[in-house]
Formats: structure tokens, sequence, C-alpha cells
């Protein structure tokens, strides 16, 4: 595919993008909303692991897609961020005005 190609896929609690770089390289991003509490891992094969698990009855084209790009991907390549979905903060302004907090940027 051609360099600069996007591949979006949601659905199920869980999100997938993957982009098509120069030379060949491809980068790749998965969100999973995990309810059922994991705490994740310190290694990365466990990391590579766990990804996999996700989408291993998965049988669609787009599932298909995740599995080899996690396959071909070193586990160390596998990085591991958490994010937390949390009330939005109050709009603030810095008492000289100077700084402002406005929804989940400071400026």
């Amino acid at each position: 595919t051609a360099s600069g190609t996007l591949r979006l896929l949601l659905g199920e609690g869980r999100d997938f993008l993957g982009l098509d770089l120069s030379r060949g390289r491809q980068m790749w991003s998965f969100s999973n909303y995990d309810q059922a509490g994991y705490q994740g891992s310190a290694t990365a094969s466990v990391r590579k692991k766990h990804v996999l698990k996700l989408f291993e009855d998965k049988c669609t084209d787009g599932d298909r897609l995740v599995q080899e790009l996690v396959k071909r991907t070193p586990p160390e390549g596998v990085v591991e961020t958490t994010y937390f979905d949390v009330d939005p903060l109050q709009p603030w302004v810095s008492p000289l005005g100077r700084a402002a907090l406005v929804g989940d940027a400071a400026h």
C-alpha cells in the first residue's frame, strides 16, 4: 500500500489505528477499554501476548490485519500506556492572566 495509508478499526471496546510509512514501514496504535482490571505488564513479551489474545477469537479482515501487524512487531516495540477517563476540569486562569487551562490543555 502507499505511504500515508491509514486504517482505522473501531468497535467492541477497542480501537486500532494503522499507518503505512515510507520505506515499507508501518506503525500502529491500539486502545482497549478494559473493564476487567488489567494491570499491565512489565515485560514486553507479555504485553504483546496480551494484545494478541484480545484478537484471537476475532475473524474479520480488520482483526486479521491487526493480528498480522502485532505478530510482526518485535516484543520490545509494544509499548503500553494507560489512559483514564475522568470528569473535565473547570477552566482556570492564573492570577496575573498569563496562563489558562481550557479543556485538557494549558496555554
